[in-house]
C-alpha cells in the first residue's frame, strides 16, 4: 500500500510542473475531503481529512460539478457495517475549467466494482465532430515552423491518472 503523503507530495510537484498547462488527476484517492462525503459507523480521522484538503488547496486543484448518486464507493455490507463514501473524484486545474467551464463529472453505476465508475464530460454542447486535419508537406520548408509546432497553442492536454490504491 502507498504512503497517502508520497501521493500528495506527487501531487504537489506535478501542480507545480504544470500550473500553466490544462490537467487533470483522478480517480480513488481512498479519501474525503468533508464529513457529509462518508456514512458510516466509525469516526472520520481529520487529520487524513486535512492532509488531503491541504494537498488539494496547495496544488491549487479544484472539481467541477458532479452529477450523479453523491457517493462513489459502497463497501457492500447491510447493517451497522455498510460504509459508503465519496471516495472517487476528478480534480483539475484552473486552465482546465477555463478551457471548459462547463466540466463535470457523472457518477455511472457500479457494475462489478465496489467504486462507481467516473465519466468526465468537457462541455454540455455536442460535438458535430472534427474537420479531418490535412498536412502539406511544403509546411515542413517554412523557417519558422518547428516554432509554430512547439508554441503553446498545439499542447492541448496533459492528464494524469492516478492509477494507485491507496
Amino acid at each position: 500500500m502507498v504512503d497517502r503523503r508520497e501521493v500528495w507530495d506527487g501531487i504537489d510537484r506535478l501542480s507545480a510542473t504544470y500550473s500553466d498547462f490544462p490537467w487533470f488527476v483522478l480517480g480513488d484517492f481512498n479519501e474525503i475531503r468533508k464529513i457529509s462525503e462518508r456514512i458510516s459507523v466509525s469516526r472520520p480521522q481529520w487529520a487524513r481529512i486535512e492532509e488531503f484538503n491541504n494537498c488539494v488547496l496547495s496544488s491549487k486543484l479544484m472539481e467541477g460539478e458532479h452529477m450523479g448518486p453523491e457517493f462513489t464507493f459502497c463497501n457492500d455490507r447491510i447493517g451497522r457495517g455498510r460504509v459508503v463514501s465519496r471516495l472517487d473524484r476528478v480534480l483539475c486545474s484552473h486552465r482546465v475549467l477555463e478551457l471548459w467551464p462547463q466540466m463535470a463529472t457523472k457518477n455511472l453505476g457500479f457494475g462489478t466494482s465496489d467504486h462507481r465508475a467516473l465519466h468526465v464530460v468537457l462541455s454540455a454542447t455536442q460535438s458535430k465532430g472534427r474537420a479531418p486535419f490535412r498536412f502539406t508537406n511544403s509546411w515542413v520548408d517554412r523557417p519558422d515552423f518547428r516554432d509554430i509546432v512547439e508554441e503553446e497553442t498545439w499542447v492541448t492536454l496533459i492528464m494524469v491518472i492516478l492509477c494507485t490504491d491507496l
